[in-house]
Parts: structure tokens; sequence; C-alpha cells
């Protein structure tokens, strides 16, 4: 019984949130159903009664989609504790709920009313007969049902259980527009017309009715409400931007190939999301996107690269000065050491930028040696700095020879000055 009344309040829940969908119209029903009655679960105080079984015609009228009347007659045999088995008939009249229609494949449906009962050896009796069940739906008019039922009766030990198995056929729909269609298959229930037209008028014969074709007299395609489509987005020619390349709804019919909300034709990046102002992205969130950012993937304000402040380049140019070679050797003097230190604490406090590092040497010797003398001499400075733990990628090496002095080569000091390194930073990927 807490079954019935749950799954009724559920069915009605649902009838009222649901949208109204494939209204059949009015038909009516007749339907046939073989029942088996159980009086001991509705009567614990009675034992060892048998089930019996009983047939049920019934008489429904579809009144609309959710709703309909139900007239069912019940002849059979029931156990109700005497010795000898009860003849009975029924006859009741019953509300039909059908929240989802009677057009699915699967359709619950809820059932309640007033029944009168009469037995072959007493005076008939008032019942109130609650039901739920399913119908399944077996092809053009044709269902297979299956129903549970509580009878509750007003004489004692009457209440009893009821389930059924059984079938129903519909005939006699409605046919408001008088097209020969029935309701349940004219989509325009209201307007005749010939089946091949799905029973609706189509003056420009192109499978959509007229009275939902927003171009009736232009030929066109059920996605775009019947108007012309040449790219068949679904948005019609006369509304459509991009008329001959498929697109989307909210761009006007045109493409958007990386989904960013910026129309192909006027996304300068269309391959790849960006911003809604020019479709292209900004990688390191700068400000600069990556087409117009020197550095796309190291945020900076100097054209989307990083600034080298004075601070930096004053710290350079003071390890510049400090690096010291042996004559013709590339082996670093100890205090060079301490110069090269303050430049590893620039690049671990500044991981956005590279480093530079250009050998150079005096004019003694052969241009060959030099040149390879100065490579040896950045290479040794590159090699700390890995040594100390920055990545080998992060650091360049130029070797420059002796064709940039910075000093006069006819003195000693000037050729000391020209045995030297040259730092310079670099924003990473500019």
């Amino acid at each position: 019984m807490r079954f019935l009344l749950s799954y009724g309040l559920l069915l009605l829940c649902s009838s009222l949130l649901q949208a109204q969908v494939n209204n059949p119209g009015p038909f009516t029903a007749l339907s046939a159903k073989l029942l088996m009655i159980d009086h001991e679960i509705a009567n614990p105080e009675l034992t060892d009664l048998q089930k019996s079984y009983a047939i049920e015609l019934g008489l429904r009228r579809q009144l609309r989609r959710e709703l309909g009347l139900v007239l069912p007659l019940r002849f059979g045999n029931v156990d109700v504790g005497d010795f000898v088995n009860h003849r009975f008939a029924a006859a009741e009249l019953l509300l039909r709920v059908t929240p989802f229609g009677t057009e699915r494949g699967l359709s619950p449906y809820l059932q309640g009313g007033y029944g009168i009962t009469a037995e072959s050896d007493s005076k008939p009796f008032r019942h109130v007969p609650l039901a739920v069940g399913l119908d399944f739906n077996l092809g053009k008019d044709m269902w297979c049902s299956v129903q549970v039922a509580y009878k509750i009766a007003e004489k004692e030990f009457r209440d009893h259980a009821v389930a059924g198995v059984g079938y129903t056929y519909r005939f006699g729909q409605a046919d408001r527009d008088g097209d020969r269609i029935p309701d349940g298959r004219d989509q325009c229930p209201n307007i005749p017309g010939p089946a091949s037209d799905n029973c609706c008028q189509d003056a420009d014969r192109d499978g959509v009715a007229d009275e939902v074709d927003a171009c009736p007299q232009q030929t066109g395609r059920a996605t775009a409400q019947g108007c012309p489509d040449e790219d068949e987005d679904g948005v019609p020619d006369d509304q459509d931007q991009c008329p001959y390349d498929p697109g989307k709804k909210r761009l006007k019919g045109c493409p958007d190939l990386d989904n960013d909300g910026v129309p192909d034709d006027i996304d300068q990046c269309p391959n790849t999301p960006g911003s809604l102002y020019t479709g292209c992205p900004d990688t390191d969130n700068d400000g600069f996107e990556d087409p117009d950012d020197e550095c796309p993937e190291v945020p900076g304000k100097n054209r989307g690269c990083p600034e080298v402040t004075p601070a930096m380049q004053d710290r350079l140019a003071r390890a510049t000065n400090r690096i010291r070679f042996d004559s013709r050797l590339d082996k670093l003097l100890p205090e060079s050491l301490t110069a090269l230190d303050d430049v590893y604490d620039l690049l671990q406090s500044n991981p956005g930028f590279q480093l530079v590092i250009e050998g150079h040497t005096d004019d003694n010797g052969t241009e060959e040696n030099n040149q390879r003398l100065s490579e040896l001499r950045a290479l040794a400075c590159r090699g700390y700095l890995v040594s100390r733990g920055i990545a080998a990628d992060r650091i360049k090496i130029i070797g420059r020879g002796a064709a940039r002095p910075r000093a006069d080569n006819g003195t000693a000091v000037g050729r000391e000055l020209n045995r030297r390194v040259a730092f310079t930073l670099i924003p990473q990927g500019g």
C-alpha cells in the first residue's frame, strides 16, 4: 500500500513538471487482462488462502495527453477463508494519470477511483481501487500492460492485492483538421495537409510546415526553420555572415576553429585559442599577445621581455672588470671566482634571463689561436657557473679573439685589460 501511494505521488509530481510533447489527442481503447488475486497479503489474520485468478475487460477514454477515464469489469473466483470459493463480479470507474504521455516506448501510469463488487452469496459492497502500471508499446495502437493494485473494501476481509498482465488496443483517434490523419500522428492537427508533408500544409515543398516555416515561399532546410542555408550550419543565409562556410549560431554563422569566440575571418590566430580582442593567446600573461611578444614565454614590459635594470648592468660590468686569466692561458685566477659568484647570484634571482659570455684576448699569437683561447676562457666561466647549479642551456658562449680590444695592446696594462670576458643578460625566449 505504501509503495502504491509513494509511486503515485511521484508520478503526479512528474506530470506537473513534464513538458507537453507528442499529444495524440482524445482516443478510445479496449483492454483485456489476466489477474492474480491475493486476500492473504491484506488480511494477515487469515491464513492458508489460495491465490485466485480473474479476467478483466476494460474500456478507456483518453481525454488528453496525461488524463483518461477507465471502466473495467472483472469476473472470477476468490478464496476468502470460507468452505467454498466465491464467484464475484466488479465494476469500477477510474481516473488514469499518464505523466509522460501514452506515446513512449514505456509509459507508466497511476489509477484510482471507485468500485462496486458483487459476490455470489452476499450483497454488493463498495471498494476503492488504487493501481500503478506500465504500458509497453508494441507498435501502432497496441500495448502490453503490467499492473499492480490494492483494493480497499468496506466489507470485512475483502481488502486484497491484485497483479495483472494484459493487452490494449486503441481505435477512434480524433481528427480535428479533417485530413483523415489521426491527431496522434498529425504534426499539424489544426491544419489539413497530406501525409507526404507530415500532415501539414507546405507551400514550398521543403518538408517544413507553413505554420512554422520562416520562409514559406522559399525552399529551405528544417534546421534553418525552412529557410535557405547554403552551408547547412543552421543559420539562414539572410542572417549568415559567412553563408558558404559552416559556422556557429552564436557567431552569426561564421566558423571558429579554435573555439575562442572570435570568428576565423577576423581571428589573427585562427588555430590557437586566444583573447576576444584579436583571437591570439598571451602565454605569459604579460599583456603582450604572442605575435607581438618578443619573449612569449617570459613575462615582461619591454616589448614582452623582462628589463635589464641599471643595477643589473652595473653588477655585470663589475664582474667583467674582475675576471682575470694568466697570459696565453684559459685558467681563471683565484680572484675571479668572487666575481663569478656574483654573476651566479644574479642568474639565480632572475630566472627569466639567459647569460651571454664573450671571451677576449690580447693580440699576442695568431688569430686562430686567439679565437680558440677566447672560446676556452668563456667556457671556463660557463663551467664554473654550471658547477654551481645554473642550467647549461641558460648560458651561451662567444669567442671574439683579439678582434675587440678595449685598451692599447702596445702596453702591458692594456694587454691585461684585453684578456677578459664580458657578460650580457638577455631575456629567455628573446
